[in-house]
């Protein structure tokens, strides 16, 4: 399937997300969502009908087709799986999440999606409740440094000529 731009997805995207609220869409249900102006919210939604994403008819809406709709749910996928590592993997909170994602996830490639899905799916099936490095992680956020348990195993192994490796940290405090 054809990729659209950035700023016709985002179009897209809204008009699926309405779509599932509201039965007759209008092009200043967009604009006004989007922060576009009438010529530029027109401008999106004739081209998305070019490209038969969407059909258009003044006065009766804007209906999504099904190409459109399968379009829209990649971009979805895509979204809620950036939104996910960000959250488990980078700790970042729920009010940052959606500027966030919005700023990255058009320019991940499929590999990289890929790679997330399957980090996310390993460690979900993982037997260990939760990486010890997501918790140092955390630590070094909040405070800008590491767990004294983390310090300690790491200049243990170093003076003992091995690689860091929680696996085996065994440092009590």
């Amino acid at each position: 399937m054809e990729k659209l731009t950035k700023s016709l997805e985002k179009y897209l995207y809204t008009i699926y997300k309405l779509s599932i609220k509201k039965d007759k869409l209008t092009p200043k249900d967009i604009g006004e969502i989007l922060g576009f102006n009438a010529a530029s919210t027109l401008d999106g939604i004739k081209a998305l009908q070019k490209k038969e994403f969407i059909e258009y008819k003044p006065y009766k809406g804007i209906k999504l087709l099904d190409k459109g709709a399968r379009y829209a749910r990649i971009i979805e996928q895509r979204k809620n799986t950036t939104a996910l590592f960000l959250e488990k993997f980078l700790l970042v909170d729920k009010k940052n999440m959606d500027e966030t994602v919005d700023s990255i996830e058009y320019h991940l490639n499929d590999f990289l999606l890929e790679r997330f899905n399957y980090f996310i799916d390993f460690l979900n099936f993982c037997p260990c409740s939760a990486p010890r490095w997501i918790e140092g992680f955390k630590q070094y956020l909040e405070y800008g440094e590491m767990t004294e348990k983390c310090a300690k195993c790491i200049e243990y192994m170093m003076e003992n000529g091995k690689k860091p490796d929680c696996s085996g940290c065994n440092i009590s405090v």
